[in-house]
């Protein structure tokens, strides 16, 4: 946010006066008024205290400070110039600066600024403001005894010339005659096509007509502005004057200004809302005068040892150390992005070197795994046989003589056989009683045969004994062949 501040002090005999505005883009704002009577009678050390206290709350401690002459102590000489004196125009000022000063030996402060009647004009007025340097001094003395230190000094005609050029409702007022009448006083000042172009001021009577001295200044205003006879003047008063003064609708536009919000400018605080403008006239354009740092009325009375100068230079360092302390934050943000696309391409291109490598170790690792389901399977083969035979020949040696095999099944774990014996019952206690079978029952009732013998079909789970070197696998080979069953009859000799 854009947001300047500017301080104006203006001190009328006895009295000081202080305004304070900010400016925000094109919007211009009033903070504070202060006024104290009789500052000269008060204690030194309270009043700096009070105007920083004044200064402190409205955050205005290091604001731009301009200081405004009056009328009646600067004295305003114009010259018309042919258009040549222009390349050199401060010398020729300096020439004839002799010729303006009152006395040669008064010591004076000057300044001066260019207006043109036209474009197309041959010549160029000079106006040039002179204040003597022993009553800038006291004045600048003054401020420097309250604690403020004066930026710009302007005199009254300036600061009231440039004030009407920053009004954003007076933007269309090209040109125009502004009064401001303090009760004694008249100040005029021209403004043509934006540009100074006229000062002047006199004493006002008690039985003069106000009305009739401003229709001789406008007359002589529009004489000097070489103004068409059609075109209507727009004169702005700024005055407490309570008689009415008669306006000419055909000669000149007549605009009473009294109060801060008739001028355009807005308000802080509700208090300053019917504040008389002309109670602080001087002191709020000589504060509008300073918020802009280049202004269209190029003045300062202010002597050149006292003004301060900013380079523009005095600023690079620390723009330098800024846009420096900028890229080092920029830097912490965008390096762990910029580590981690690094690292991510130094991994892509380590997988890349070592992928041929792994997809030939997976190769490998396929086959060895292929070659040791091989072996299983072989290995599982030779134990299902050696297994078998081992069953067949523990039921050769248990079995009575009179019982018969006719049937043999070899599962996982478990044997069923089948056929005939003469004591079928005692069967399952026998083969119970060997290490290589348990739990043997029969598995269908036992019948009997044409011849007597008893038929029989039991059960039996395999069990470890002595030369058996392990159970069958639970399940197949992984490639799918079946395990194959084995049925031989083992018959029984007598």
């Amino acid at each position: 946010m854009i947001l300047n501040k500017s301080l104006g002090v203006f001190i009328q005999g006895e009295t000081l006066q202080l305004a304070l505005l900010s400016r925000q883009f094109n919007r211009i704002k009033v903070l504070d008024l202060f006024t104290v009577p009789d500052f000269r009678q008060k204690p030194i050390l309270e009043l700096q205290r009070e105007i920083a206290r004044y200064l402190g709350k409205n955050k205005a401690s290091n604001s731009r400070c301009v200081l405004v002459i009056p009328r009646h102590e600067v004295i305003v000489r114009q010259m018309e110039l042919p258009s040549e004196a222009e390349a050199n125009l401060t010398k020729v000022v300096e020439y004839q600066l002799a010729s303006l000063v009152p006395s040669e030996e008064a010591s004076v402060c000057y300044d001066f600024c260019v207006s043109k009647p036209g474009t197309e004009s041959k010549t160029f007025l000079v106006t040039v403001f002179l204040c003597l340097r022993t009553v800038l001094e006291s004045s600048l003395q003054e401020c420097q005894r309250l604690g403020l230190r004066v930026d710009l000094v302007l005199p009254s005609s300036a600061a009231i010339a440039i004030c009407f050029g920053l009004l954003p409702q007076q933007a269309k007022a090209e040109t125009a005659l502004v009064a401001n009448w303090d009760g004694h006083r008249f100040e005029m000042v021209g403004i043509l096509r934006r540009a100074f172009h006229l000062s002047r001021e006199f004493a006002i009577g008690n039985d003069e007509n106000l009305s009739e001295i401003l229709k001789r200044e406008v007359e002589l205003f529009r004489s000097q502005a070489r103004l068409q006879d059609e075109t209507v003047l727009d004169v702005f008063v700024v005055s407490n004057f309570e008689g009415e003064l008669e306006p000419d609708e055909k000669r000149y536009k007549l605009h009473r200004l009294s109060l801060l919000q008739s001028f355009g400018l807005e308000v802080a605080k509700t208090n300053l809302r019917g504040f008389a403008m002309q109670e602080h006239f001087l002191a709020l354009a000589a504060s509008m005068a300073g918020l802009k740092k280049k202004n269209p009325i190029a003045v300062n009375l202010l002597p050149a040892e006292m003004r301060v100068s900013k380079s523009k230079w005095m600023l690079v360092p620390t723009y330098a150390l800024l846009g420096i302390n900028l890229l080092f934050a920029l830097s912490l943000l965008i390096r762990r992005p910029i580590q981690q696309h690094a690292y991510s391409a130094q991994l892509n291109q380590e997988i890349a070197r070592l992928e041929p490598e792994v997809r030939k170790i997976n190769v490998v690792e396929r086959e060895i795994a292929d070659l040791q389901r091989r072996s299983e399977l072989l290995m599982n083969f030779k134990k299902s046989h050696r297994l078998a035979l081992d069953a067949l020949n523990e039921l050769s040696k248990i079995l009575p003589g009179n019982t018969w095999v006719s049937d043999l099944n070899m599962k996982t774990e478990a044997i069923e056989i089948s056929g005939a014996s003469e004591s079928a019952a005692a069967l399952p206690q026998i083969l119970d009683n060997s290490p290589y079978f348990k739990e043997a029952e029969f598995v269908a009732p036992i019948l009997k045969d044409a011849s007597g013998k008893e038929i029989y079909r039991i059960r039996m789970k395999l069990e470890g004994g002595p030369g058996s070197l392990a159970w069958l696998p639970s399940e197949g080979p992984s490639h799918g062949v079946a395990p194959t069953e084995k049925k031989p009859e083992v018959p029984r000799a007598r």
